[in-house]
């Protein structure tokens, strides 16, 4: 019997995905996760937020079992960054057709056919997607409100230090205080205009290595 690596259960994997209509392009391998590198990644091709993390481990036993529900904790700690309903499953070899065995960590048993449907798997992400981005923003508005809030007072008090003579508000100075007030708020803005200059955010694309 010939010898079973690695890759040849990952692409049984791979090929069984495919036939159960995942796309290709969405399915990666050795997809890095922070400092990690997960041995298998399925993520949404149009947005690339990752649905599902595979941690593979030759056999089967209580020693690999925890050994891979660690590695998925390590990966979904990553992963969630940008979907925090993504799923981790184990993977292991199999003497039997398809030749794999996907596990729940939660339940130690093995998933059925049912539990592969892309679809399903797309828009969970996208709700996801759409839940994490509404609390980004609630949270860069609130955050908003307090730089704000803080500068209307630094402002103020610079004022009244300068009208009673405490402290002298230069034209540098105003400038520098322009500056500090511009770079704090730059961040909640793509671009920000000022008399002849202009500032814009460098866009970052999203991309796995």
């Amino acid at each position: 019997m010939p010898k079973i690596v690695e890759e040849d259960i990952l692409q049984n994997l791979l090929n069984y995905l495919t036939e159960k209509g995942y796309p290709q392009d969405c399915l990666l391998m050795n997809y890095k996760l922070g400092k990690y590198r997960a041995d298998l990644v399925i993520t949404n091709p149009e947005t690339h937020v990752p649905l599902q993390v595979f941690s593979y481990l030759m056999k089967k036993n209580t020693e690999s079992m925890k050994l891979g529900k660690q590695q998925l904790k390590a990966f979904i700690k990553e992963a969630s960054q940008n979907n925090p309903d993504v799923i981790g499953y184990l993977l292991f070899s199999s003497s039997e057709p398809p030749f794999f065995e996907v596990v729940d960590p939660e339940t130690n048993k093995p998933l059925h056919a049912s539990a592969f449907d892309y679809n399903n798997l797309v828009q969970k992400g996208k709700s996801a997607s759409e839940n994490m981005l509404t609390a980004n923003k609630s949270k860069a508005v609130g955050n908003l409100r307090l730089g704000s809030t803080i500068l209307i007072i630094s402002s103020v008090v610079v004022l009244l230090l300068d009208i009673f003579n405490i402290v002298e508000l230069t034209g540098y100075r105003l400038y520098i205080i322009l500056l500090i007030a511009v770079l704090v708020m730059l961040p909640y803005f793509e671009t920000i205009k000022f008399a002849n200059f202009e500032l814009r955010q460098k866009k970052q694309k999203n991309k796995s290595e």
